[in-house]
């Protein structure tokens, strides 16, 4: 684990490998945001499959759900449904002793097609 750490690309190799308890499907908005690889946050998720604890290995799929990626979440799926569709000022008021993003992007492997597996053959 301690390389892993230190070493992006086997981080993500290593989170792409982990047993998944759950899932969470996103709105198109958090897919682009997540294409250009920023955080995830709460406002961008419409649903949580499973249930799972913080620091949980989950999927991360869009609204068809297809999978686009893992991720280790900084919240349970309970706190999830408390938090889904909410700006994080809204999360505060909460006060669930954090109101971060539900996904950091150094904890997530995200894997979506290259242009040219789109094109026909």
């Amino acid at each position: 684990f301690d390389r892993a750490r230190s070493h992006p690309k086997k981080r993500k190799r290593w989170i792409r490998g982990l047993r998944c308890n759950g899932k969470i499907i996103l709105d198109d908005g958090a897919v682009k945001a997540l294409k250009r690889r920023q955080h995830l946050y709460a406002i961008g998720i419409v649903d949580v499959v499973g249930y799972f604890n913080i620091f949980s290995a989950i999927k991360i799929c869009d609204m068809k759900g297809e999978e686009l990626g893992t991720g280790l979440t900084n919240y349970s799926s309970v706190e999830i449904k408390l938090i889904l569709r909410k700006h994080t000022e809204e999360i505060k008021e909460l006060d669930l002793g954090r109101s971060g993003p539900v996904i950091d992007r150094k904890n997530m492997a995200v894997y979506f097609p290259t242009e040219d597996a789109l094109k026909p053959s």
